[in-house]
């Protein structure tokens, strides 16, 4: 029994550190895309500004906390619903424009995501997926 867990807790190691390899590179050219700031990228998914400049220069080794791979995962479904909804231009576009909807004020969504943190990123994506829906 001791055995199983050692073999899972090793195997959930090297998949947790592979996962966060993938999806840094993954959210590093979502947020290329999006031209994000530094400033902005790195709070949005939990990260400090120097951990993600090191991450930028491939001088990182680490692997991210369960909380950064949420926040990583709902941003990528974020950005695959903008794109299936919106052009690409605008898709990119949109995580910076103000938006006069109801559920944004006048806000820019990154400003909503980055305030709120991971239920704001998942309360936006919802919403861009439920205007997929027709809803």
């Amino acid at each position: 029994m001791l055995d199983t867990v050692l073999l899972d807790t090793a195997k959930m190691k090297f998949e947790t550190e592979r996962f966060s390899k993938v999806a840094m590179r993954t959210y590093g050219r979502i947020a290329e895309a999006w031209k994000l700031s530094n400033v902005d990228a790195a709070p949005l998914i939990g990260l400090s500004l120097r951990t993600w400049d090191r991450i930028k220069t491939e001088d990182w080794d680490g692997k991210l906390e369960p909380e950064q791979l949420m926040r990583i995962s709902a941003v990528i479904g974020l950005y695959e619903a903008l794109h299936c909804y919106f052009s690409e231009s605008i898709a990119n576009q949109w995580v910076s424009i103000e938006n006069a909807g109801q559920s944004f004020g006048g806000h820019k969504p990154i400003t909503i995501m980055l305030d709120g943190g991971y239920p704001a990123i998942v309360k936006i994506r919802n919403y861009i997926e439920a205007l997929l829906c027709g809803m």
